[in-house]
């Protein structure tokens, strides 16, 4: 039984001793506040000034050719634009330039060019000239001819900048944007002359807008850029407290006199664990308020507009993801002796932890179901997503549970690290010596375990769904249920040498029991709706589900469906939660607790925010019957014959919706809904003394 107690008191004596800590106040609390401002005001007016001084200053060109002093006149006429002359001439090798033939450029008056090898030193020539300040940008007449048949004159022109200098690239700018003008004037005098109506040269005009306003266009330049920055914050800030709590203290010899108290490993673990969660948490409650002083005091000169709500969003998607970088740490450091070998073996997790953020940079990079699951990728995706366009709830809940996931399996990971004494105090051990398999060391399941077993399904469900979806629910059912849910369970619990009744309470259930059961199954849904409407899915999203789930489909028999989706998940998902997870987590948990987290469990392995609370509700009241009863099969029953009116009343909706209707417009509705839910407490009541006997007894004992 973990002693919550204990916990408490290591994590008050880790967070005090971190507090004291001024490396790390200034990192978590004193950096983001002077930071956020000054890096705010000095990146704008230093934008600010550079954009002026740029925009003032005149683009120095030189002239190359025999004729290209008939574009003196417009170089004079734009002043920001200067025609000099090179101290130092050199003669062009025109004839070296080759007009390449086949142009994707649709644009008349620019083409592509290929150059042959002698000329390729005259671009370093042009590119050290522009270096050293001579010269923004040079224009040199290619060639030129006289047409037979109206006598005008053409000219080939070709400009050579330098796109790394911005000197050079705003020259290169300034004059692409002159010789446009010159050009379509030159054109509209030729047409004037040879008296040719415009609109035959112009079979349409087109126009370019942009329906993003500065607003939103400002909004996805900083969620590009915002996620990188507050990932490696919330790194930073977990970095220094992971590494003083583990490797720190066992170069200071602490953690031996802490192991000598009467405190079990887990419960160090999740002590130290919690602090180090809470001062991480702490650094970017303090760097997203600094973003909102800085929002609201205006100190941004650019336009954005990110409302309060909208912060609270981005600090609550960054929670998980700093528990998860907690955990990681902390399991990381505790193989290090002091704290520069701490540091040492952290720098390459932190660039793994950092490595994902850049997604957000990245072209193409959507937030969707594959990219939901991977962490530190799905946070920065949803950060960006929530500044510029509303995100999909469903998403927003696969994202933070994938967090949760990741997270509950490196501190799996963790825990077996603090379990062995060896890694403790002195670090040197072999990593696999650590998660070796012993078959005789869980004769019964613990919390442990059922986390492990939480994540495994989690994951499972997902990745199975996606390969198996396509395929219909003849294939996705079983693999899902019966492999995931029943064969992996089983296996485990075979090799661990469990006792297999007990671990997945597998006895037979009292006769009132099974009553109560029956009365709970067929009127659960009335309370379970009036959770649902609390966030009610749209039409859509159970358009799509009934779909996926194939109620519509009218071709596969009723009795199939029937099976697969109500009888197979009763019985191996109660064998699978209400079994050997809730034997888990009682073994370590109270079963108030031990039932609500499995309830949690539950819920999530669903994927579906919609459904959460019901099926939530539905779990806890499961996990209740499955504790009293010491049977799943209680719960079972209750599963099957709701699920199995749901595929009733999805197969069959134009009746059932008809059927409902008239009872919603009967003046007997209010009493039914009353009978229905004194039903489903009536059960509940059976199960509650039909079981009574039975829980004394294994207490006395």
């Amino acid at each position: 039984m973990i002693r919550k107690n204990y916990i408490k008191i290591v994590f008050k004596k880790e967070l005090l001793d971190t507090i004291r800590d001024k490396k790390t106040l200034l990192i978590n609390i004193a950096l983001p506040v002077i930071v956020w401002p000054l890096l705010t005001v000095f990146i704008t007016q230093y934008s600010t000034i550079q954009t002026l001084r740029q925009n003032e200053r005149v683009s120095k060109v030189v002239l190359i050719g025999d004729q290209i002093s008939a574009f003196s006149s417009a170089i004079l006429a734009d002043d920001k634009i200067q025609s000099i002359k090179l101290k130092d001439q050199f003669n062009w090798e025109l004839d070296l330039f080759e007009v390449q033939e086949e142009s994707k450029n649709v644009d008349f008056c620019k083409y592509n060019i290929k150059l042959n090898d002698a000329f390729k030193g005259s671009f370093k020539t042009v590119e050290s000239m522009i270096q050293d300040g001579q010269v923004d940008a040079i224009i040199v007449q290619q060639s030129k001819n006289i047409d037979k048949i109206t006598a005008t004159l053409n000219f080939r022109l070709m400009l050579l900048y330098d796109s790394t200098n911005p000197d050079s690239e705003q020259a290169a700018n300034r004059i692409n944007n002159m010789l446009e003008t010159v050009a379509n004037n030159l054109i509209n005098e030729r047409i004037n002359k040879a008296q040719i109506n415009e609109s035959l040269l112009k079979p349409f005009s087109y126009s370019i807008n942009n329906v993003a306003d500065q607003t939103k266009t400002m909004s996805n330049i900083i969620g590009r850029i915002l996620p990188l920055i507050l990932i490696f914050l919330i790194v930073i800030g977990g970095f220094y407290p992971a590494i003083t709590m583990t490797a720190g203290e066992k170069e200071h010899g602490t953690l031996p006199t802490v192991l000598c108290t009467p405190i079990t490993h887990i419960e160090l673990l999740f002590g130290k664990y919690l602090a180090i969660n809470v001062i991480t948490i702490i650094g970017v409650a303090m760097n997203v308020t600094s973003i909102s002083a800085v929002i609201y005091f205006g100190m941004a000169a650019f336009p954005v507009n990110i409302s309060p709500m909208i912060l609270i969003y981005i600090f609550l998607s960054l929670i998980p993801i700093s528990m998860l970088f907690s955990a990681m740490f902390m399991s990381v450091a505790m193989f290090a002796n002091s704290f520069r070998e701490g540091q040492n073996l952290l720098t390459p997790v932190t660039l793994l932890a950092v490595l994902p953020a850049y997604s957000a940079l990245l072209p193409g990079m959507k937030l969707n179901l594959i990219t939901a699951m991977i962490p530190g990728v799905n946070i920065s995706l949803l950060i960006r997503e929530i500044l510029i366009v509303p995100v999909n709830p469903e998403i927003i809940f696969i994202t933070l549970i994938a967090n949760v996931g990741w997270t509950l399996g490196i501190l799996v990971i963790a825990a077996q690290i603090f379990k062995a004494e060896q890694v403790l105090l002195s670090g040197r051990t072999n990593i696999g010596d650590i998660f070796t398999l012993d078959r005789n060391a869980l004769p019964v399941p613990n919390a442990q375990l059922s986390i492990v077993l939480f994540i495994i399904s989690l994951m499972g469900t997902f990745y199975i769904s996606g390969a198996l979806i396509q395929y219909g629910i003849i294939y996705l059912v079983p693999a899902i249920q019966l492999g995931l849910f029943t064969m992996i369970p089983l296996a485990i619990s075979t090799y661990f040498k469990m006792e297999t009744t007990k671990v997945f309470q597998l006895q037979r259930p009292p006769l009132l029991a099974v009553i109560g059961a029956i009365f709970i199954g067929f009127t659960l849904f009335v309370s379970t709706n009036w959770f649902s409407s609390f966030m009610s899915p749209p039409e859509s999203y159970e358009k799509l589900l009934l779909d996926v789930l194939q109620l519509n489909d009218k071709s596969l028999n009723v009795i199939i469906v029937f099976i697969l989706i109500a009888v197979i998940p009763g019985i191996c998902e109660e064998f699978t939660f209400r079994g050997i997870i809730l034997s888990g987590f009682i073994n370590n948990l109270k079963p108030v607790w031990a039932i609500v987290i499995t309830a949690v469990c539950f819920a999530c392995a669903h994927f579906s925010i919609y459904n959460f609370l019901p099926l939530l509700v539905m779990g806890i009241l499961l996990g209740f019957v499955a504790w009293r009863t010491h049977s799943i099969w209680t719960g079972s029953i209750i599963h099957i014959i709701n699920n199995g009116l749901a595929v009733i009343f999805a197969r069959f909706k134009p009746e059932s919706t008809k059927l409902l209707e008239k009872l919603k417009l009967s003046p007997y509705f209010p009493m039914f809904i009353t009978g229905a839910v004194l039903v489903t407490l009536t059960g509940i009541l059976l199960i509650y003394f039909s079981a009574s006997k039975r829980i004394d007894s294994v207490n006395e004992t």
